[in-house]
């Protein structure tokens, strides 16, 4: 039986910017307990962004986008397609998923109360069926001029 050889094209990506129009966020403790177990402290904490993509995906330009701490913020996906978060659905808008450690949601969340973040900038892959892996982000406090981007 012949070896199948493997698919090596490159992926196609996609990047977008995102004028940012409202941040909102929780903080929140909880102390989980499953049976068998020691109880253990749970923060539930988000960052939630909303705004508008500069130019549409699959027709598509609101945006509400979710960051969530974790203490493991190793790579997702498979090995050959890691990523740092994923748009989950394209519909009535891009809702995108990221993932960051507890001291860059730190910094996020002061600089998101102290209005210093504007835009969002996300690099991801062609969205399949309405999801899509982000390979990269990061925020700033205001779109790039037109010439930069």
């Amino acid at each position: 039986m012949p070896l199948k050889r493997k698919n090596t094209s490159r992926k196609e990506t996609m990047s977008r910017y995102i004028k940012i129009d409202e941040w909102d966020f929780s903080i929140s403790v909880r102390v989980r307990k499953e049976r068998g177990c020691c109880p253990t402290r749970e923060p539930m904490n988000w960052l939630r962004f909303s705004g508008l993509l500069e130019e549409p995906v699959k027709g598509v330009t609101p945006v509400i986008g979710s960051i969530f701490p974790e203490a493991d913020v190793s790579l997702r996906g498979s090995e050959s397609d890691p990523c740092v978060g994923s748009i989950i659905s394209i519909r009535k808008t891009v809702d995108v998923v990221l993932i960051v450690s507890f001291q860059e949601y730190s910094w996020l969340l002061t600089l998101a109360s102290g209005g210093q973040l504007g835009a969002c900038y996300l690099h991801f892959s062609q969205p399949m069926r309405g999801r899509a892996l982000v390979y990269s982000f990061s925020f700033d406090k205001e779109l790039p001029p037109i010439d930069d981007r």
